[in-house]
């Protein structure tokens, strides 16, 4: 059911963005990506954006319910600006292993993730749009 998708899609997310600000260095080697003390400015900047997209997600979905009809107005929107973003990252992912500034380990490793969730938000939006499991608002 895509309602559970779109919540854990929501939670890895902001997960994944309070971890990047909170601990850049240790995030990152997590994600096997080398990473120095100046280079915590971009990872605590894609942290800020991932938790937010995490928390507008959250809290655009924290009405649903598996019954629901349609989506909420703020979900779509939240669903698409991740999966644009998404997109981004494996555009960028792409250029980084072309020009040898990363490895092919942490490529694979941030573009898995990024395909994931990018995967996960599509799947959110075609379960919306095509039917399947419906959303209902809770009251």
């Amino acid at each position: 059911m895509s309602i559970y998708i779109i919540k854990t899609l929501a939670i890895a997310r902001t997960l994944v963005g309070v971890s990047l600000l909170a601990v850049p260095l240790l995030t990152s080697r997590t994600f096997f990506l080398p990473a120095s003390m100046s280079s915590t400015l971009a990872l605590r900047l894609c942290g800020a954006r991932d938790a937010a997209l995490g928390g507008l997600l959250w809290s655009a979905s924290s009405r649903l319910s598996s019954s629901d009809a349609q989506l909420p107005a703020l979900l779509r929107p939240a669903l698409m600006t991740g999966a644009v973003v998404d997109a981004l990252d494996l555009v960028s992912v792409g250029a980084c292993l072309v020009d040898g500034s990363v490895n092919v380990v942490p490529a694979a490793v941030v573009g898995g993730g990024a395909a994931v969730f990018l995967a996960a938000g599509v799947w959110g939006l075609r379960g919306a749009k095509f039917g399947g499991h419906g959303y209902t608002q809770v009251q």
